[in-house]
């Protein structure tokens, strides 16, 4: 038996590293989100499962809305000139980020499909005292599931 929300987690995790991006990132997927300060400097992406609802289908199957979270996080330069500049290519990264699965039926999950999108704002206003930009993409996908 397999789990959903692992599956398209997953599935979003191969199709992010798979795709060719304004910047480069590893997608990786996690269970709670840690981003690193370390690596602050470079774009750190995480695919967490967030939500598994499901309704009755048929007599063979519920039908399952999936909720996954998708995590950017980068430390902005040091540079404040700069920042807009570097926050539009950000939000670029994650309107990106977006179109690969949007509407898409990612390859490992192909009885899922991406049927919503919706973005929290473009960073947390308590970490941004430290110059960290943070959103989160959340990704609602529809399938079955047997039972």
């Amino acid at each position: 038996m397999s789990v959903p929300s692992i599956t398209i987690a997953d599935a979003i995790v191969t199709a992010l590293n798979a795709a060719e991006l304004s910047i480069d990132f590893m997608a990786t997927r996690e269970y709670v989100p840690r981003f690193e300060a370390e690596n602050a400097a470079i774009v750190q992406v995480q695919v967490v499962p967030k939500q598994d609802s499901r309704e009755i289908g048929s007599a063979a199957n519920d039908n399952a809305t999936i909720d996954i979270d998708i995590g950017v996080m980068k430390k902005l330069q040091d540079a404040v000139t700069d920042e807009k500049a570097e926050m539009d290519a950000l939000l670029e990264l994650c309107e990106e980020i977006k179109a690969v699965i949007n509407r898409e039926r990612l390859a490992g999950a192909t009885d899922s499909i991406c049927i919503g999108l919706a973005q929290a704002i473009p960073y947390d206003v308590e970490k941004f005292e430290d110059r960290i930009f943070l959103t989160v993409i959340t990704a609602t996908f529809a399938t079955t599931v047997a039972i």
